[in-house]
């Protein structure tokens, strides 16, 4: 109740002149919540959803302020001019040592943030609850030596701000400021500023360095100038910028530097726990499925005694999993128990998965050697270029083949599924490319172009006349 009281008082108004009142968030969403909040604002509790209005989604809402907010700030975006300003909730009042210049800033060149201090004063109240933000103010010193402001939460900030013993936001040097030519102090610009964010700081620190009338006509005169006097001429400055350290409330490098160690320490150490914690779920894991696997998929390929015994190892890795120095390991000693067990149950593994791929390899290699053995045979006009040994050279490469898979397959029937097996769908594989690299030259031989027959020479005229003449001859 007291931060809505509160939130009316600030903004001037009274419940009965808001026209609507939206709720955002789950946690104001329950239904106790609302009814306290239809009470304290004096909504019509008849109305739908008790007169509150709940059209806005916290997440969307949220995402959309800051999409459109980057897109204002980014030189990448062109969007419609909007105007975001915020109120501040906390009185700021800045201090420094002596008194600020209680000359009048009209006679410069800007004045617009200018703070007017009371003559001799040290302090002011620089930032007022309710003043929008972001802002920039000026306050004007008369300085030769370095000046030091500090900044503060004032006394009237203290109902607002959470319980806390530290009311200092920052101590700020500027520095590099000389007298003048008569010694007296030059004027010092200090600029503190409210950004965006909220965040308090001195932006910077100007000298003021007045701009002779010499100086002046003859900038003048250079520039082909000639201007009139109109009334009393404003002094003119030139803007020296000054050194500026803040010391704000935070940690030194050092304790950064600190800080950052002890992150990496604890990452590391977060680390080596996660990866303890999967390396004994991988372990814990393997126990629970291959149990599994020995009744079911692997049932064929272990004998009873050997199940007996891996039951037994396993049950006994599981108690071990489970007691105190089980719960207390380290991940190479559970890498190390789990390379032992699949040690264990490797050849079972084997075999299945062997037994898995063995057909289709059988398929692979059939097929092959039906290939050669129907390509051997062939009379086809596009192998009628091989020769007689070529032939014959495949055909044997395919019975040679065959002949080694039906001995294999044989063997292989007489060995029970729980031993090893006599052929292996690799060594199957293997016998494809060797059978393969053999027909190989003979396949791709390419077939010889055709001969080509050389046009028969042309009849000249004399050859016939000779040949006339024979013939008269001969009549």
């Amino acid at each position: 109740e007291g931060p809505i009281l509160s939130a009316l008082a600030d903004a001037g108004l009274t419940a009965d002149k808001l026209s609507c009142v939206e709720i955002v968030g789950g946690g104001v969403r329950v239904a106790s919540v609302k009814r306290r909040l239809a009470e304290i604002l004096g909504l019509d509790k008849e109305k739908p959803n008790l007169g509150l209005s709940t059209t806005l989604n916290a997440d969307e809402a949220v995402a959309r302020g800051c999409a459109l907010q980057c897109a204002i700030l980014s030189p990448l975006f062109k969007v419609k001019d909007f105007s975001i300003s915020d109120i501040n909730n906390y009185p700021i009042r800045v201090s420094w040592e002596g008194a600020a210049s209680a000359d009048d800033d009209t006679n410069e060149d800007e004045t617009d943030g200018a703070v007017q201090t009371p003559a001799n004063a040290n302090s002011i109240l620089i930032l007022t609850r309710k003043d929008d933000f972001p802002t920039t103010k000026r306050i004007t010193f008369r300085r030769s030596e370095a000046l030091v402001v500090e900044a503060n939460y004032d006394e009237t900030a203290t109902p607002f701000l959470p319980p806390s013993p530290y009311t200092n936001l920052g101590k700020f040097t500027i520095s590099g400021m000389s007298a003048g030519e008569n010694g007296e102090a030059p004027r010092v610009r200090v600029n503190v500023r409210q950004d965006i964010h909220g965040l308090f700081e001195v932006a910077s620190g100007q000298m003021m360095v007045e701009i002779k009338e010499e100086e002046t006509k003859e900038a003048e005169a250079k520039e082909g100038e000639e201007k009139k006097e109109e009334g009393p001429k404003k002094k003119r400055f030139r803007k020296v910028d000054l050194k500026v350290e803040s010391q704000v409330n935070g940690l030194t490098a050092a304790d950064v530097n600190r800080a950052s160690e002890e992150e990496l320490t604890m990452a590391q150490q977060d680390r080596v726990i996660e990866e303890t914690a999967n390396k004994r779920n991988e372990l814990e894991t393997f126990v629970y499925d291959n149990r599994n696997h020995l009744s079911d998929k692997y049932s064929e390929f272990v004998s009873t005694s050997d199940r007996d015994a891996f039951d037994a190892k396993l049950n006994d890795m599981e108690d071990w999993l489970y007691s105190d120095e089980g719960f207390d390991s380290t991940k190479s000693v559970f890498q190390t128990k789990l390379d032992e067990l699949r040690a264990l149950l490797k050849p079972v593994d084997v075999r299945y998965q062997d037994h898995q791929d063995r057909p289709e390899a059988q398929a692979e290699l059939k097929a092959v050697i039906e290939e050669y053995k129907k390509l051997a045979n062939s009379t086809d006009d596009a192998y009628s270029h091989w020769t007689d040994d070529e032939s014959n050279k495949l055909r044997d490469v395919s019975t040679k083949a065959e002949t080694w898979l039906f001995d294999q397959l044989n063997a292989q029937a007489n060995v029970p599924l729980t031993q090893d097996p006599v052929v292996t769908a690799d060594q199957i594989r293997k016998k494809i490319v060797e059978t393969r690299a053999l027909a190989l030259p003979i396949i791709t031989k390419p077939k010889p172009l055709p001969k080509v027959e050389p046009p028969a020479a042309p009849v000249t005229s004399n050859d016939e006349d000779t040949k006339e003449g024979d013939k008269m001859d001969l009549d």
